[in-house]
């Protein structure tokens, strides 16, 4: 009898042994479930929402509309490879600058070859800003690289607001440091200087030919560092005589005839860069005339 009972003890010890493992082997299932159900979760992109009964049935099954959220895919969705494929051979162009470019880029809407100047295989990334000066051109392509990738041509118009506002020897010193900061930022982009257009009048000084003197002077030091960076340029040669049918009513900004001459000289130089076709640059390729 004690042998029995002494059996029994332990065959009782034993279930509750067991039950004790399997307490946490049952908990181990529940989590396996939930991690199984959060990898299964199917991603947000191109989702399709279906109802699911528990038991079988046989009613129709109710299947919502798919649903394409806009923005970047999934690594592994269909979606992003024909994405993908859609932007190879497409040349990326960014034209960044004062209000110059950004109404430039307004003008551009209006023409026949649109934002990108009907230039093939391109995208055309205008962004221009009312008042920008030379000190904020380094941070805002610092920002704009951190939502695109680095573009095949970066076109720079920017300075003439910083004319005046700083001590010429200070503003050429910026200028330097400023473009060499870009090519070290931008290694696989060609970089281009637009020239910076003169003035009828300027907002620090009413000393025009001083103004003027000192807006050569910049684009001459900053066509110089731009070309030994491997870098081009436009001149904007049209703009020399000062035409005042070139010009807004304020004297500093472009008319729709100035914005015209100014759209297709960058049309002109980045179809020579990118070595693509153009609206009506064939002639001018020709005659290698693209520093315009």
């Amino acid at each position: 009898m004690p042998k029995t009972k002494k059996t029994d003890l332990s065959a009782t010890r034993g279930q509750r042994g067991g039950r004790r493992r399997q307490r946490p082997e049952r908990a181990g299932r529940a989590s396996s479930s939930t991690a199984a159900e959060q990898v299964a979760q199917p991603p947000v992109e191109n989702q399709t929402v279906a109802s699911h009964s528990p038991q079988p049935s046989t009613a129709p099954m109710m299947v919502a509309p798919s649903i394409t959220v806009a923005g970047p895919t999934d690594a592994i969705g269909s979606s992003q490879q024909e994405s993908t494929e859609m932007a190879q051979g497409v040349n990326k162009v960014w034209v960044i600058g004062s209000s110059i470019v950004k109404r430039a880029s307004i003008a551009s809407r209006e023409r026949k070859g649109g934002l990108n100047l009907g230039i093939v295989n391109t995208e055309i990334w205008w962004q221009g800003y009312g008042g920008m000066v030379l000190s904020q051109l380094l941070p805002k392509l610092r920002v704009l690289r951190r939502i695109e990738n680095d573009p095949d041509v970066l076109i720079i118009h920017c300075g003439a607001n910083s004319l005046g506002l700083i001590e010429l020897k200070s503003l050429l010193e910026k200028l330097q440091d400023t473009l060499e900061q870009i090519a070290k930022l931008f290694p696989r982009s060609k970089l281009v200087w637009s020239n910076l257009l003169p003035r009828f009048n300027w907002r620090y000084s009413e000393d025009i030919r001083a103004m003027e003197d000192s807006r050569k002077r910049v684009n001459r030091e900053a066509i110089l560092l731009v070309t030994s960076m491997g870098g081009s340029f436009i001149k904007h040669t049209q703009f020399d005589t000062k035409d005042p049918t070139l010009f807004h009513d304020d004297g500093v900004h472009l008319s729709k005839k100035g914005n015209d001459s100014f759209l297709e000289n960058i049309e002109k130089v980045v179809t020579s860069l990118l070595k693509v076709e153009g609206e009506e640059n064939e002639q001018a390729l020709a005659a290698g005339d693209h520093l315009c």
